[in-house]
């Protein structure tokens, strides 16, 4: 399984407008921009190394692949995803809140970067690790004086000399890690290898959205954003594009839960017979009526007959009013 695991990441991260994090809700590093050539180091490790930053993932057998769809706040659309899960790391789980120098970064990707100083922000997230790496003696006088301060406080003074030193920043789980070089920008989120930092999201601790049947027992390790078929690489509504709705779909069938496979299938079923939406049986789950909101979007870009697929859409208006 580990090597499938492998193959997969690798060819998925070689495909055009795929991008890759790591973290949660407010404390997250993104991996994106083309190329990304995938090479494998000394230790049988996937990594890609560019000038804006470096990504590198060991896979070791004790993975598994989830794929997911949750729905956008766009009309007809929706996101996806790949998440590599592990089990949960008790690392993680008690790192302490608050800036706290960690030492050397033994593990960073370069053999340059190896003696500078990494400090956690301790996010509370309990699947990473938020870091920033240093060697400049006024910017680790700074941290060190301010060990302990939580990141959540309002106007925290320590994010803003981060953001003016722009440091490199390191987010890492169990298995994987993404180091960015490049500037912050206070204006913009730049193209390639950036962080998110958003003290007010970290209060709730959340690993992942809600609508992603992350098992109790485990955390998202990464996860990988393949190119969407609604949205151009800059997040941009644009006409459904089907050739890459049909390059990721199978992936989804082969790697979602089973529950939200089975919903997908009985709804396609139910197009495929012409069967009528009034008496259509709606899942009596919240992830089973994900599934059946997502293919019906899907679907809306798919089926021919739009008189047919009205009837479904009218229908699914009613329910929605009824949820409210």
């Amino acid at each position: 399984m580990s090597a499938y695991i492998k193959n997969l990441l690798s060819e998925l991260i070689e495909r055009p407008n795929t991008a890759i994090s790591i973290g949660g809700l407010g404390a997250i590093a993104e991996f994106d921009g083309d190329p990304k050539k995938v090479s494998f180091n000394s230790a049988n490790e996937l990594q890609i190394c560019n000038s804006k930053g470096a990504f590198r993932v060991k896979i070791d057998g004790g993975e598994s692949l989830l794929a997911y769809e949750t729905l956008s706040q766009t009309p007809k659309s929706w996101q996806w995803g790949m998440a590599v899960l592990a089990d949960r790391d008790p690392y993680f789980v008690n790192l302490k809140n608050g800036i706290r120098e960690i030492g050397p970064d033994t593990e960073a990707i370069s053999e340059n970067d190896k003696d500078s100083i990494l400090f956690t922000l301790g996010t509370g997230l309990s699947n990473s690790n938020f870091t920033i790496r240093t060697k400049d003696s006024f910017l680790l006088r700074i941290l060190r004086s301010n060990e302990g301060m939580c990141i959540t406080e309002n106007n925290n003074p320590v994010l803003e000399e981060i953001i003016d030193f722009s440091p490199h920043r390191v987010v890492y789980s169990t298995i994987a890690r993404i180091e960015v070089y490049q500037k912050i920008s206070r204006h913009k989120t730049p193209m390639g290898p950036h962080t998110h930092l958003l003290p007010p999201l970290l209060k709730a601790r959340r690993t992942h959205i809600a609508g992603i049947p992350i098992p109790a027992s485990q955390s998202p390790q990464l996860t990988l954003h393949p190119e969407n078929p609604m949205f151009d690489q800059y997040g941009h509504s644009r006409p459904f594009a089907k050739s890459v709705y049909e390059s990721f779909s199978p992936l989804v069938e082969a790697h979602c839960a089973e529950e939200f496979r089975i919903e997908k299938k009985r709804l396609r079923v139910a197009f495929k017979k012409l069967e009528k939406a009034i008496n259509y049986v709606l899942p009596s789950t919240r992830l089973g009526r994900l599934a059946y909101k997502v293919t019906l979007r899907q679907l809306s870009h798919t089926i021919e007959d739009k008189d047919y697929l009205d009837t479904w859409l009218k229908t699914q208006r009613q329910h929605d009013s009824k949820e409210l």
